[in-house]
């Protein structure tokens, strides 16, 4: 059987486009809430094939930015809406829309791609890896109300004109300290804020400029009499710790909750440290945000690195050879003097770029990949070497899902 040709989705399919791939995600979203997707979501970078039957494929990018260490942002291609249908898998349809995709990552100066994986074996062959992990934590009610130095009355509701008003400018401000942090335009925070399906509105607050939280309740069935709702914080993020601590007072100010839940936290989430007793706060390790390196040296120079150091980097890249073979890094404090240049000198580290992505932002340690067999090194003192160069202040985060 022939290959189906992959095309470009158009506006006129745009809603049966997305019935479609929202099957295969067993999701059934209402018209308007596909229109909305619309918005952040160009059709022109959706690609698609069909049969006699209908669509078999389907794939997009979201034009999206990228925090790196030092607060410069990178373009980057957003990948998602990512499937095949089950009659058409292993005949090469996912190969040549990831091959698409970064195309037109690199047409549109992106040299970042990054996704979240379902499956992530699937997206290592194509140079994807894990480089910005998260954690979800669960906490009783009664718990969180011991949270020390919060204060609930510094927070106010607000509409979500507010919160999508104010939340920008605030992520912003944290990602030029932190990496792996997504930036959205207007039309993306405003189907990030909005809440098609459940059953009760999303709430908003902030605590003056400082900081912003979205929450939604579920359950309250009031078995035997007694309050059991569940509120899930879909966002919370802040400029500084106390303005942190006042938005989760608030979310423990909030009557007939039993159970609090965060899917997408950083790893350093000091909430635990705040509350009396740290044992009480349950975190399990969350899907990281996988990260491609389009164009590896332009991602290298551009973040910022901690010491001077010169390492030749032996990289293989099946997917995207261009990024392949070995490279002289020389990086330092001063950012005018990073460079990243090919060599013939011999190899003090050698790894996949995938493993180099998930190094780039000091998410993953580079001992770690070591000791997993993923990185190798001629002079054990090289991990030490790297590292010390890759280290960050902050680990990458970012609280958005797409």
């Amino acid at each position: 059987m022939a290959t189906p040709e992959l095309r470009r989705v158009t506006d006129d399919e745009w809603v049966d486009y997305c019935r479609f791939w929202s099957g295969l995600f067993h999701e059934d979203p209402q018209d308007d809430e596909a229109r909305s997707w619309r918005a952040s979501l160009p059709p022109e970078r959706c690609l698609t094939a069909t049969d006699d039957v209908g669509y078999i494929a389907s794939s997009g990018a979201l034009p999206y930015g990228l925090t790196v260490p030092g607060g410069a942002t990178l373009g980057c291609a957003a990948v998602t809406i990512v499937t095949v249908r089950a009659d058409h898998r292993r005949r090469g349809l996912l190969r040549m829309m990831m091959r698409r995709l970064h195309d037109d990552a690199r047409a549109n100066g992106e040299p970042v791609a990054a996704l979240y994986a379902s499956e992530s074996p699937i997206y290592g062959r194509f140079g994807y890896g894990a480089a910005v992990p998260m954690q979800q934590v669960r906490i009783r009610r009664s718990h969180l109300a011991t949270i020390a130095d919060g204060d609930a009355t510094n927070v106010s509701l607000v509409t979500r004109e507010a919160f999508v008003d104010l939340a920008p400018r605030i992520s912003e401000a944290i990602g030029r300290r932190r990496g792996g942090m997504l930036v959205m335009g207007p039309e993306a925070w405003d189907t990030h804020s909005r809440n098609f399906r459940g059953k009760r509105p999303d709430r908003y607050a902030v605590v003056g400029d400082r900081g912003v939280v979205r929450y939604r309740t579920s359950g309250g069935e009031w078995v035997d009499r007694v309050p059991d709702a569940e509120l899930e914080v879909m966002d919370l993020f802040a400029v500084d710790a106390e303005a942190a601590a006042d938005l989760w007072a608030h979310v423990a100010a909030v009557d007939l909750v039993t159970e609090v839940s965060a899917k997408r936290r950083p790893v350093d989430d000091p909430l635990r440290w705040r509350v009396a007793d740290e044992a009480r706060v349950r975190d399990r390790s969350r899907m990281p945000l996988f990260v491609r390196l389009l164009d590896m040296p332009t991602a290298l120079v551009a973040r910022a690195w901690e010491v001077a150091d010169r390492l030749v980097l032996d990289v293989t890249d099946a997917f995207e050879p261009a990024n392949a073979g070995r490279w002289m890094l020389e990086a330092g404090p001063d950012g005018s003097t990073c460079t990243c240049t090919r060599t013939e000198d011999e190899p003090d580290v050698v790894l996949d770029v995938a493993d180099l992505a998930s190094l780039w932002l000091g998410g993953v340690a580079p001992a770690t990949l070591a000791g997993a067999g993923r990185l190798f090194v001629r002079d054990p003192a090289t991990i030490g070497r790297l590292r010390r160069l890759f280290a960050v202040d902050l680990p990458p985060w970012t609280p958005f899902d797409f």
